[in-house]
């Protein structure tokens, strides 16, 4: 007993759709914030890759100006401001170009990890959080566990790559200190350029392997218990109990209006006890006979019991009780196939009713 209990309690089976919305709107999905970090690197990689002399030089150049033409600024303090304002905007241009492009992609790239699931339950306080144990958990969960194999390894993915391009230009790295402070400047630039090139396209492999790993993960915790799927479905359609209670009543009341419409119509033809259907039929607003109500067994008997109650004609025509209980629903008109045996059944009762 005690080994089926622990398998019913074995998280085993795989999330259902239902568990997976409600987690993304908990805010619980496989992300990534390597893959983030990577983006931006490789975004603001790109951005010095393209216009990093452009940067520069306005922010070089704006220093240059302040360095060798102060003197017009002390001279007439009214410029002050002016100048103030100028140097403050075109360094913002200069920063803004930087930092809105960095932004918008390291956003998107977070957005499409969510499915652009925006939740703020993950900030909301909650008591397991500050909990000691729960702490060294996730300190020592497998997740945390990856997440320091891939810290250290991009360390020594830096550590390498800096080594290993710096190496290849030892040379020329030597003979900078004859260049001039600009020249040399702009030489490591370039150096720097080069080896964050390579890191970012290496630290990009390594957050897709994390991605891949989060989202993995995600769907193991996620699994559930046999135990969770029957608790999913009661609360999503109800104790079976329940359910099956409230398809008799529905089935009652459907019988209940069934049995209210035979005293209405104008013919019950059976076969004789197995099978009973009820027919109505107006000339003025009715193309053909109506099915009004139909059963079998003890529900026939019902239906024949309340149609000699209440005066409607009670015939019996085998084949054709047995295709209408079969092929017409209650509601629906006759077949054509059937208009001249139905017909000859009305006329034979309102025959027999003249003759009363």
């Amino acid at each position: 007993m005690a080994e089926q209990g622990q398998e019913k309690d074995q998280k085993t089976e795989d999330a259902t759709p239902q568990r997976l919305r409600k987690a993304r709107e908990d805010g619980q999905i496989g992300f990534s914030s390597e893959l983030v970090s990577a983006v931006i690197l490789t975004m603001a990689t790109g951005f010095f890759w393209f216009a990093g002399a452009w940067f520069f030089e306005t922010i070089t150049g704006l220093i240059s100006r302040r360095l060798t033409s102060f003197e017009l600024v002390l001279l007439d303090p009214r410029m002050i401001i002016r100048v103030i304002i100028e140097e403050t905007s075109t360094i913002g241009a200069a920063v803004l170009a930087l930092i809105l492009p960095v932004a918008a992609v390291a956003a998107t790239s977070g957005l499409l990890q969510t499915n652009f699931n925006i939740s703020s339950k993950p900030l909301e306080l909650k008591l397991d959080k500050l909990s000691v144990i729960e702490g060294f958990k996730r300190m020592f969960s497998s997740r945390a566990a990856v997440r320091g194999v891939l810290a250290l390894a991009k360390a020594t993915v830096i550590i390498a790559i800096t080594i290993f391009v710096g190496w290849g230009r030892i040379a020329e790295i030597t003979t900078t200190g004859a260049s001039t402070s600009k020249e040399m400047l702009g030489y490591l630039g370039g150096l720097l350029l080069h080896t964050s090139v390579a890191v970012a396209a290496t630290i990009t492999v390594l957050s897709l392997i994390d991605l891949g790993f989060q989202k993995w993960k995600h769907l193991q915790d996620m699994k559930m218990s046999r135990q969770d799927l029957k608790d999913e479905q009661k609360m999503t359609e109800g104790d079976p109990m329940m359910r099956a209670r409230i398809k008799q009543l529905q089935a009652e009341m459907g019988r209940q209006r069934m049995f209210a419409e035979i005293p209405k119509a104008d013919v019950v033809v059976t076969n004789p006890t197995h099978f009973a259907v009820a027919l109505k039929y107006d000339r003025a607003t009715m193309d053909a006979p109506v099915v009004v109500a139909k059963g079998a067994d003890h529900i026939a008997k019902k239906i024949i019991q309340i149609a000699k109650e209440n005066g409607v004609a009670v015939v019996e025509r085998k084949p054709v009780a047995r295709f209408l209980f079969k092929n017409v629903e209650i509601g629906k008109m006759i077949p054509f196939e059937l208009y001249q045996a139905v017909a000859e059944i009305l006329n034979f009762v309102n025959r027999m009713r003249s003759s009363i």
